[in-house]
């Protein structure tokens, strides 16, 4: 019997043996080790610690505004709102958080070392 001759558009490596012989190799090369198995964490899983560490970096955000460059010329600055009496407006609220966050950087800084301490203990 003859064997097939492949067309014009079809060449010799398209055949199914061939390239099912490439994709062994190709996963082949794509295992690692045993002594390298590792186990990956899974992305998009946000547990409270993944929670915990997201408010630990707003409030980080919110400790470096600087009033006098960053808040004053918006309108944002504490003597402003209390001023005006908006104390108990969103925008109050909102200065008054930063400025509680401001107030206690050296609680903040403690926290963020011993975040950045377990993460090194824990990996």
């Amino acid at each position: 019997m003859l064997a097939r001759q492949p067309s014009l558009g079809e060449a010799k490596h398209d055949r199914p043996g061939i390239r099912q012989a490439a994709k062994v190799r190709k996963e082949k090369k794509l295992r690692a080790p045993p002594c390298l198995d590792i186990p990956v964490k899974r992305p998009g899983r946000m547990g409270l610690w993944t929670l915990l560490e997201g408010f630990l970096l707003l409030a980080n955000a919110l400790a470096i505004l600087n009033e006098d460059r960053f808040l004053a010329p918006r309108g944002w600055s504490m003597s402003e709102v209390s001023g005006n009496g908006q104390t108990k407006s969103l925008k109050g609220q909102i200065v008054g958080l930063i400025y509680a966050t401001q107030f206690l950087r050296m609680p903040l800084i403690a926290l963020n070392v011993l975040i950045i301490v377990v993460k090194l203990v824990s990996g």
